[in-house]
């Protein structure tokens, strides 16, 4: 065989050996069929809540850990209808509501955008569960007392809106523990502006996550390895 041959030859050997992890990459790394996972990142109805709190200074029982970034008050401030100890006492109600809800939680399309007064025709005076609407501190006690444009500036600052390749995307560069842990019965991903490392499963279906966390590979799977809580287990998501 000549020298020329031989180079070929092994030319052609080095190219289906890297065919051959290609091929075998773009399996372990493909996106299992049927698996579907929905990355909820600032979740209104808990935001909304982190906001008031922080805006307002509450003291409240339930400790939500710290936030990244701090919110800014702007002119936002308790209303004086009720004494600091009372808005906190209902902060703190509120905020247990807003976590039992994921219990109940029914995915429905087609409730992006309602108006204030739908939203409250759909879960009454508040004070029970709908599954298909999370309870929300607007609905129920109205804005109030609440900076809107500075709300609104605080949560665009933590958006994220996925960019770039779909494979660069933290849970496809995961699939593995992301496959894992959906078929442990994960559906919905929380991701908070929580300051640092922070993940809790607080459901079979929902797993909670700070920024940070999602955005990093060790820390994102470590999160997605936590088991389910037992049926009618689960933490508040920070509290």
């Amino acid at each position: 065989m000549t020298k020329d041959r031989k180079a070929k030859r092994a030319a052609r050997e080095r190219q289906d050996l890297f065919d051959a992890r290609y091929a075998a990459t773009r399996r372990s790394t493909a996106w299992p069929p049927g698996m579907v996972l929905r990355i909820d990142h600032g979740p209104h109805h808990l935001t909304e809540l982190l906001y008031v709190r922080a805006a307002w200074g509450l003291r409240t029982a339930a400790r939500p850990p710290a936030l990244d970034p701090q919110p800014q008050p702007g002119s936002s401030a308790a209303p004086s209808s009720a004494a600091p100890e009372e808005w906190a006492r209902r902060w703190d109600a509120q905020w247990a509501l807003a976590w039992d809800w994921y219990r109940i939680e029914q995915q429905q399309a087609g409730l992006v955008g309602l108006t204030t007064e739908r939203l409250r025709e759909l879960v009454g005076d508040g004070a029970s569960l709908n599954p298909v609407v999370p309870p929300m501190w607007s609905v129920r006690y109205g804005s109030e007392g609440i900076d809107r444009d500075a709300c609104s500036a605080w949560t665009r600052s933590f958006a994220r809106v996925p960019h770039g390749p779909l494979e660069d995307q933290p849970e496809r560069r995961s699939v593995h523990a992301v496959a894992a842990a959906w078929r442990t019965g994960l559906e919905t991903i929380l991701v908070l502006p929580y300051a640092g490392h922070h993940a809790e499963r607080i459901t079979a279906r929902h797993l909670v996550v700070a920024d940070v966390t999602w955005q990093t590979t060790a820390l994102r799977e470590q999160a997605l390895a936590l088991p389910a809580p037992p049926a009618g287990g689960g933490a508040e998501g920070g509290a």
